[in-house]
């Protein structure tokens, strides 16, 4: 049997130490196909970083599943963990604060293999990350370098280096590109497909910039308040939008390239978000839906695929 790279399965995270207690995660289930490229998107606060942090077992979940190649994550041991860390690996949002200041980028990218115990010698390391360092486009030179005289595109292509180390199947990208330059973002999203190409990579791509998410991805899920509200290939999503809070996020792009001549004005989403922490009968989004009703405000809706790979969580299909 052919299993998803990756699955969650009704996935929910509370933070039980607050008062009142916070639900971060809501029931989430999705798959994830090898060699697919999964946009996340959704407002900030939704649980996007959390979701990634909670599937590299940063968090332990309180409800629900985590399945990689086939076997579980939760309760797995230690040993265990650390093998599957070697095929999923993550990329942070802030390249400074996720390098040693006080290591050489060649320190930096060594460090999987003395952790794994990789290699044998020292020459074949060293082989190693100038190849790595050449497939982020960074010469043999920076491997002497600190991470301060790097610019924010060039840390976080160390960034990308070190999560390729270890040859991974899968890397969470934690919103890769937004403490960089708007000038520089486009060149990290071009080496992002470049790599997926090149080393038949998997991505599940975080990040605030639909348009970037529409150029690099082949799936799009949307997130809101700690659930999936729908899921679609990224086309599909981008030109027939079913949920409301999906249609209200494409409002946010100047100008979504017309279907037969003709371009679809979404309305913009009004008001604010509920808090996590607040107790919620219905929908998550009904509160803010210009289409919801009394069903919306009193039952959950479940997620349905409504075409091939569409997906939505909404009364209204």
């Amino acid at each position: 049997m052919n299993w998803p790279l990756l699955e969650v399965k009704n996935l929910s995270l509370h933070f039980m130490d607050k008062s009142p207690f916070i639900k971060v995660l809501r029931d989430l289930s999705f798959s994830l196909e090898e060699k697919d490229i999964l946009g996340l998107v959704g407002e900030s606060g939704c649980g996007k970083s959390t979701l990634a942090k909670t599937i590299m077992q940063l968090y332990i979940p309180t409800q629900g599943d985590i399945v990689f190649e086939g076997k579980s994550l939760i309760g797995a041991s230690s040993d265990t963990l650390k093998e599957v860390r070697k095929k999923l690996q993550m990329v942070f949002q802030d390249p400074l604060s996720s390098l040693n200041p006080r290591m050489t980028i060649k320190e930096i990218l060594r460090e999987p293999f003395v952790i794994h115990k990789i290699y044998g010698n020292k020459l074949q390391e060293t082989e190693r990350i100038v190849e790595l360092l050449e497939l982020v486009g960074l010469q043999e030179s920076y491997m002497q370098a600190f991470p301060h005289e790097l610019s924010g595109g060039q840390r976080q292509r160390v960034g990308i280096a070190r999560a390729l180390a270890l040859r991974p199947k899968l890397i969470l990208c934690d919103e890769p590109i937004a403490a960089l330059d708007v000038s520089i973002q486009a060149q990290m999203v071009n080496l992002l497909r470049h790599l997926y190409e090149k080393l038949q990579l998997t991505y599940l791509f975080i990040s605030h910039d639909l348009m970037m998410v529409r150029h690099l991805c082949t799936q799009v899920a949307v997130m809101y308040l700690g659930t999936l509200v729908e899921k679609a290939p990224v086309e599909e999503l981008y030109l027939h939008p079913k949920h409301p809070y999906t249609e209200a996020l494409l409002s946010l792009i100047p100008q979504v390239e017309p279907l037969k001549g003709k371009t679809k004005i979404h309305e913009a989403v009004q008001g604010e978000s509920p808090h996590p922490s607040q107790a919620l009968q219905g929908c998550v989004f009904a509160s803010r839906c210009p289409k919801a009703t009394s069903l919306c405000r009193e039952k959950i809706p479940a997620l349905r695929e409504i075409s091939p790979k569409h997906y939505v969580r909404c009364h209204l299909y």
